[in-house]
């Protein structure tokens, strides 16, 4: 077979499937399917693009001839949701590009199968599909022709990677990009990236105003995969190019079993008049990313602030062979959330693009919000090496993390994004000040580093931003060093390292030194200037005294539950989401207040580093927490205090605001339950609700349940 299998199926089309296969059972009477009436219609709707002569897949199904013998095989191909290949889903979102079947087509297939794959009446076949050999949208206007690629018959796949100058002598605008492979059988996909020099500019492209530098000319060019049709931007919607506009290609070949030659060429199609919406390639990275070796499911996070009213076309998650999964959420300025695309079986071989079918507004108050997740484990068939420790790289066998959109203005015209230092200071300012500094000059960043745990850098250019974890932070009283990996114009990764000392004032000051692991590092300056949010007290508690508040910081990885263990840990400088315990509660779900941990109960007891727990009981939501410290001067003088919540991040944040008190009562007697309540119950430990022992956590959210094992997931209405 050409492409590997895709295990996932939607459970609501399982269910509608089955009911329908059901009914037809009960029926009894009803007449088989055929392939002239009933099949016909659904693969020339949904497959033939690929399933045809010459293509990428392995057989043809344009007629009753060539699809009879594969009838049982496709029968099961799509009951099991391996075919077509299309996994994806959204709250709200309909994709016009959507290629999945819906319970009755699959009923249809399955019943013809099963009733000996009759072809029926000739004479209700639909017309046959054609498909031109040429470029399907005419004649382009710029032809790029990529290098000759020699196929053997077997062997392992192949990675070119070709760089392509334009010549075109003017600025001109895109209206439509096409692929055109030498030989379809052969190539997996094509993805082509672009840049273009920042300069004046004389005036507009066609007619508008015109804003100079090519802010947004930069980022994926075009994307093909098998099946994928040419890009073709809605009316007076295009990409800029100019004078010095660079492609670079990064090709995927796999070898089918005959030696073959393929050049592939791509058509640009320019548009006439004015621009009246430039499309921009923007993407949700993360460069800092590390998946543990044999890691089965592990999560990474990142975001995407827009600068202005934006509206996305398209969405491109990208990821290598040990991807997972990809979801894009956005956040709306009131703090409510949505899933714009969740794609829960990601293969490396369909990078789609998911056009909606109407354009997703992006307010300038929203975010957007991206969780990607690896399997690095033995169980994933294309994992090179599951015993390797992986980091972002840009070849095929490490790892990317990038959620690819393709966005315009709201109100049409030229992107205008805010200067790299604006938008640096607006990031940085969620994170709490004496660990988050501000660096202009050449390469201005922004990145807070606490003095334990994971913090975050920030690199903006233009309507890019990249979204650094930091995992390798270390303080030395006044003197930090950080080591991560700083994004490059090639896609990929390098190592770079951050140092710097604090003086009286402050201020870090120091070196960057990119590619601090190659021949040749790159060393320059740096000044960290104090950047962030100062902490200040308000009167939040219940009493009137005032407690300790930060703001909100930026998304943040994920503990998976395989990874992090269950124990009991120290948390000194994070920062609290919220002012107190009370409020930090308050946000939390009612059903996640009332599950605790029974800590000290038999052998399943966590790794407790001082005796004894505090039992913390549910209580009605209207009733408000204390503060830090009325929580920790109720409690037993020798007993620790031990936070919990999902996965350790919210209540690691508590931790912090009580420690921070100075409280010499509670200093030493505050534990974070590492892990928290998922990898709790993940480890068969018993929970509870109230007083009563259950079987089920409540997963958060619907992004957060692949954290938990399937049969420990409570639904909304369980009451668990």
């Amino acid at each position: 077979m050409r492409f590997p299998i895709h295990k996932h199926r939607h459970p609501l089309t399982a269910l509608l499937a089955t009911a329908a296969l059901l009914v037809a059972t009960a029926a009894g009477a009803a007449e088989t399917p055929t392939f002239s009436g009933d099949v016909a219609p659904i693969l020339f709707e949904k497959c033939v693009q690929c399933h045809r002569p010459n293509q990428a897949a392995p057989m043809s199904l344009l007629s009753y001839r060539e699809a009879r013998p594969w009838a049982r095989g496709m029968a099961r191909a799509v009951e099991n949701g391996d075919m077509p290949p299309w996994s994806a889903e959204s709250e709200h979102v309909v994709f016009r590009n959507d290629l999945s079947l819906s319970a009755e087509q699959i009923a249809t297939i399955v019943d013809w199968a099963a009733g000996g794959a009759p072809e029926g009446d000739p004479a209700d076949l639909p017309p046959t599909p054609t498909f031109s050999e040429g470029w399907t949208l005419g004649e382009p206007d710029y032809v790029l022709t990529l290098d000759r690629v020699d196929v053997p018959a077997d062997g392992p796949d192949l990675f070119p990677k070709q760089r392509i100058a334009l010549d075109l002598g003017e600025e001109r605008w895109v209206r439509a990009i096409e692929f055109l492979p030498g030989d379809r059988r052969a190539p997996h996909h094509f993805q082509a990236s672009y840049t273009t020099p920042r300069r004046a500019s004389d005036g507009p492209i066609g007619a508008g105003d015109r804003v100079s530098e090519g802010a947004a000319g930069s980022g994926v060019f075009g994307i093909w995969t098998a099946g994928m049709p040419p890009y073709v931007f809605p009316e007076g919607t295009g990409r800029v190019l100019g004078p010095g506009t660079t492609i670079t290609m990064d090709s995927h070949y796999h070898p089918f079993g005959e030696a073959t030659s393929d050049v592939t060429r791509i058509g640009i199609h320019f548009g006439e008049g004015e621009l009246k919406r430039e499309v921009a390639t923007v993407s949700v990275a993360n460069t800092g990313i590390r998946i543990p070796a044999g890691a089965g499911h592990h999560a990474e996070e990142g975001f995407f602030q827009p600068d202005e009213d934006m509206q996305i076309l398209a969405f491109s998650p990208h990821m290598h062979v040990r991807g997972k999964a990809m979801t894009y959420r956005i956040v709306h300025g009131d703090g409510s959330t949505e899933t714009l695309l969740d794609v829960p079986k990601y293969d490396y071989n369909w990078q789609w693009l998911y056009y909606p079918t109407e354009p997703v507004d992006l307010p300038a108050s929203s975010r957007i919000e991206v969780t990607a997740v690896w399997d690095n484990s033995e169980d994933n068939p294309a994992n090179p090496d599951p015993t390797r420790e992986i980091i972002y790289r840009g070849n095929v066998f490490n790892e990317m993390f990038v959620g690819f959109m393709e966005v315009v203005r709201k109100e049409g015209g030229y992107h205008r994004p805010k200067k790299n230092v604006d938008k640096l200071q607006d990031l940085i300012a969620r994170h709490p000040r004496g660990t988050s500094f501000l660096a202009e000059g050449f390469l201005p960043v922004a990145f807070w580093a606490p003095r334990e745990g994971e913090g975050v850098l920030y690199v903006v250019t233009g309507l890019q931003m990249f979204t650094i974890t930091l995992d390798d932070v270390a303080w030395s009283g006044d003197r930090l060093r950080v080591k991560t990996q700083f994004p490059t114009p090639e896609a990929s990764a390098i190592t770079t390292v951050i140092e710097g000392q604090l003086d009286a004032q402050g201020v870090l000051q120091g070196t960057i030194t990119i590619g601090a692991d190659t021949e040749r590092p790159f060393e320059m300056k740096m000044v960290g200037q104090p950047a962030g949010q100062a902490r200040s007290t308000e009167p939040e508690s219940d009493d009137g005294t005032p407690c300790e508040h930060r703001t909100p910081v930026a998304p943040r990885r994920p503990v998976a539950g395989s990874a992090a263990g269950t124990a009991l840990r120290r948390v000194e400088h994070v920062p609290a989401q919220g002012a107190c315990a009370r409020e930090l509660s308050r946000r939390a779900p009612d059903e996640h207040r009332g599950t605790r941990p029974a800590a000290g109960r038999g052998s399943a007891a966590p790794r407790d580093r001082r005796p004894g727990t505090v039992r913390v009981r549910s209580q009605p939501p209207a009733r408000r927490r204390p503060c830090p410290g009325q929580l920790a001067t109720a409690s037993d003088p020798d007993q620790p205090i031990i936070l919990y919540c999902s996965v350790g991040y919210r209540s690691s944040a508590a931790v912090a605001d009580l420690i921070q008190l100075n409280d010499p009562q509670i200093h030493d007697r505050v534990w974070n339950l590492e892990g928290s309540i998922f990898e709790w119950a993940n480890s068969g430990r018993p929970v509870y609700r109230g007083e009563v022992e259950v079987d089920r956590v409540h997963p958060y959210g619907r992004q957060w349940s692949g954290l938990l094992e399937p049969h420990l997931r409570s639904s909304d209405g369980d009451g668990q």
